[in-house]
């Protein structure tokens, strides 16, 4: 069953997880399928879906530091933090990259054991020669960078205590002003904005700084990002922060796509170049085409979820920090 009660869930977040993974699909389905004039309307409107992966960098700042707060987590657990992560994100990851090559998608696949581990481990930003299998993959290099960052961080927050997290807060806020934001798939500079307004939202959440102080930290944030970055991406940083914060949301079906969005966001690439290998005729430009090939993703993501990804998360939980 995909969808249950959970006390230790926030749906709303799990619900933004599903927004995000439909929307980078829809983008990239699009690509193949509503590429003629008439739709062109509808074809721009989906191909914003891609910033759904700045929805996903901001519920990492979230619902990590939530995590690490719930188990008590110190400097001394931080190869357990990055170990336990790494089994509940590279299962998936490592499932999918097997897949890819022995279905042979690629027939220009040249493959090389040193590109397959600097894929395996994160590495290809950090060698020139290097290259993703799948376009998707970048982002979980900026995730994995998030993760040493934050588990090397987050202890100085508890050594200085509540009143300093505000001033903390604050230095973060200001370095995100004065960096220069570009974009970048190599390194996590030009996303940390991200990620700091989740990790300033779950503070503000979690009442463990003033609510209207973290509430003006995180709409000064948007404002900059509208005005000095892109519109979209101050936009998209509002409506995600607004969600995280509301009320609790109650959809089933959003629910389903959000328990599902980490394996369809891995597997929807790797589904699209198999159908449009096996099956071109499948990419008429034409919204049936679109919305058949997402079902297909949806199904191919479940079965993912259910053999691979949940085991993994069963396994993952097995490792305590305490």
């Amino acid at each position: 069953m995909l969808y249950k009660e959970s006390p230790n869930r926030i749906d709303n977040i799990t619900i933004l997880r599903g927004i995000a993974a439909i929307g980078v699909s829809l983008c990239h389905i699009q690509q193949g399928t509503l590429s003629n004039e008439s739709n062109q309307f509808l074809s721009t409107i989906i191909n914003h879906g891609q910033i759904g992966v700045q929805i996903f960098f901001i519920i990492s700042g979230f619902v990590l530091p939530l995590s690490l707060d719930k188990n008590h987590y110190k400097i001394s657990d931080f190869f357990k933090f990055l170990l336990r992560r790494s089994i509940r994100i590279d299962i998936p990851f490592w499932t999918i990259i097997i897949l890819y090559i022995g279905l042979n998608l690629d027939r220009n696949l040249i493959l090389s054991v040193s590109n397959l581990l600097f894929n395996l481990f994160y590495l290809v930003p950090y060698l020139p020669k290097a290259h993703w299998y799948l376009e998707v993959f970048w982002t979980l290099g900026i995730e994995f960078q998030f993760y040493i960052l934050l588990g090397l961080f987050y202890p100085t927050t508890n050594l200085a205590g509540k009143h300093w997290i505000g001033i903390i807060l604050c230095i973060l806020f200001i370095l995100i002003i004065i960096y220069p934001i570009g974009y970048s798939r190599n390194f996590i500079f030009d996303n940390l904005p991200f990620f700091i307004m989740g990790y300033i939202c779950y503070y503000t959440h979690s009442r463990q700084i003033k609510f209207y102080y973290g509430i003006v930290l995180l709409m000064s944030l948007c404002l900059f990002l509208i005005k000095y970055v892109a519109i979209r991406y101050g936009l998209i940083s509002l409506f995600t922060l607004s969600i995280i914060l509301l009320p609790t949301i109650k959809s089933k079906l959003l629910i389903f796509l959000g328990n599902i969005s980490y394996s369809l966001y891995l597997i929807h690439s790797l589904v699209l170049t198999w159908l449009n290998k096996s099956f071109p005729l499948l990419f008429k430009a034409d919204e049936v085409s679109l919305l058949g090939i997402l079902l297909v993703c949806i199904l191919a993501s479940y079965l993912l979820y259910r053999f691979v990804e949940q085991p993994a998360i069963r396994l993952s939980k097995s490792i305590y920090l305490r």
